[in-house]
């Protein structure tokens, strides 16, 4: 079984062509932003794991599962498009520093189709099944 934690995790073109040249991506260099509790919204997820294994997680799904997506160049920041037959779907997702142990997940719908997001968010949510802190 492939291990989608590995933080030298190999990702294909599609990655290739959202930022990383050399189709690795480099986590060590990226800055956390600290989460506003008052901006809380439905489809945060906090989670216990290091930000480079959800940020590798994350790359590897939307390797998956977005026609495609692109890396913030300094921030756990992603951009991703979904393509469906009626409409286009523009997520954007963060990873945010909560407390020293706790970091948040931020999905945000940038435009596109409502009920298309809230199909993908238990898609993400399962992807950190067991290590979340408190699901909001």
């Amino acid at each position: 079984e492939q291990n989608l934690m590995n933080a030298d995790l190999q990702i294909n073109a599609k990655a290739a062509q959202s930022g990383t040249e050399s189709g690795a991506v480099n986590t060590r260099h990226r800055e956390l932003e600290i989460y506003d509790p008052s901006m809380n919204k439905l489809s945060d997820i906090r989670l216990k794991l290091h930000p480079d294994d959800i940020f590798m997680t994350l790359i590897a799904f939307l390797d998956k599962t977005a026609n495609s997506f692109k890396l913030h160049e300094r921030k756990f920041k992603i951009n991703a498009v979904y393509i469906t037959e009626d409409d286009r779907l523009d997520v954007k997702f963060a990873i945010s520093q909560a407390s020293e142990e706790e970091f948040v997940l931020e999905i945000t719908r940038k435009k596109g189709d409502s009920m298309e997001f809230y199909r993908l968010l238990p898609q993400v949510r399962a992807l950190f099944q067991g290590e979340s802190g408190q699901n909001h």
